[in-house]
């Protein structure tokens, strides 16, 4: 055989397999494009199904999988989101962004451990971005480390000082660690970044209450100006109730209670706060009612036992 005439079908034969190689990765890649701007437009159910297209059209392209994950978490899906981001990272294993989103994932689930060795692999392999030191911050905070929660937090703003989130994560860690002005201090910038930040208005306005100890007319403003804002955030009506109670305006309390619990009717604080400020007006029968409500849900729920002993006498009421 002619050695030279064999080399030349050889030669061909692998320009051919290459081609073909491309044009999947090119079809693959112009279906992710696709499942972009799905996503873009708000809809995840396409972009799912299109970047499913994508990756089974080319197996091998870690993008797609990434992608894939982040509509399935923007879904709810977190468990898949977590085994596509999973094999995203096995595909690439220096994919930064992956092991960033792999650790909200972990986040999502409760997983706190996991989220935070995926957040510091993302910082290894990508160090410069705020978000992610800002992330490992929530990790450590949720595995009670508030010291190391808040050294990354301070990282974050020394790398990017306009993430809004990072000044408020940061006054809550600081407040849980005794820490009141700086935490109120935090929460301000918070809000001078993003002045509708609902969550920054609410804690800055329970820090200002502190329990009674603060300014309850400034906190009552910061809590309205937050449900002003965001009619459904049911953590601004409760917080604003809880005031409201505790400053003796037990009738403004049940109005918001009532208006958390049409947003959250399955919530046993908010009942429980409900009961509380229902007793408070004289209202006992149906105070007796939501504490009952409490304990059907949650038996271990001892506050609303104790309540409930306390106003069944005069229920009748």
């Amino acid at each position: 055989m002619n050695f030279s005439k064999y080399l030349l079908c050889l030669l061909v034969a692998i320009s051919i397999v290459t081609v073909s190689y491309a044009d999947i990765r090119s079809d693959a890649e112009a279906l992710k494009d696709k499942g972009n701007e799905l996503f873009n437009n708000g809809k995840i159910d396409e972009a799912i199904e299109t970047y499913k297209k994508a990756v089974e059209t080319d197996s091998t392209y870690a993008f797609a999988y990434n992608n894939l994950g982040i509509a399935l978490y923007e879904k709810g899906d977190y468990s898949d989101s977590i085994t596509q981001l999973r094999q995203a990272i096995i595909l690439d294993g220096s994919y930064a962004k992956a092991y960033n989103n792999l650790g909200n994932a972990f986040m999502a689930v409760g997983d706190y451990n996991s989220a935070r060795a995926s957040f510091e692999e993302s910082i290894k392999l990508e160090p410069g971005f705020g978000q992610k030191y800002t992330n490992l911050g929530n990790a450590l905070y949720a595995l009670g480390e508030l010291d190391s929660a808040i050294v990354a937090y301070n990282t974050s703003i020394e790398i990017d000082s306009k993430i809004a989130s990072t000044y408020n994560n940061l006054g809550v860690a600081l407040r849980e660690k005794g820490e009141k002005e700086k935490a109120i201090e935090n929460y301000r910038q918070a809000i001078k970044i993003d002045s509708r930040y609902i969550d920054a208005i609410v804690n800055l306005g329970i820090a200002l209450y502190d329990d009674g100890k603060g300014d309850a007319n400034r906190s009552l403003d910061f809590l309205k100006q937050a449900v002003k804002y965001d009619k459904d955030s049911v953590l601004a009506i409760y917080n604003l109730g809880l005031v409201n109670l505790n400053v003796g305006e037990a009738k403004e309390a049940v109005k918001n209670f009532r208006d958390a619990l049409k947003l959250a009717p399955e919530d046993t604080d908010i009942l429980y706060a409900y009961g509380l400020a229902l007793a408070e007006t004289k209202n006992y029968r149906l105070a007796a009612q939501n504490f009952s409500k409490v304990l059907e849900i949650d038996p271990s729920y001892q506050n609303a036992q104790l309540a409930l002993e306390v106003v069944q006498p005069t229920k009748k009421n």
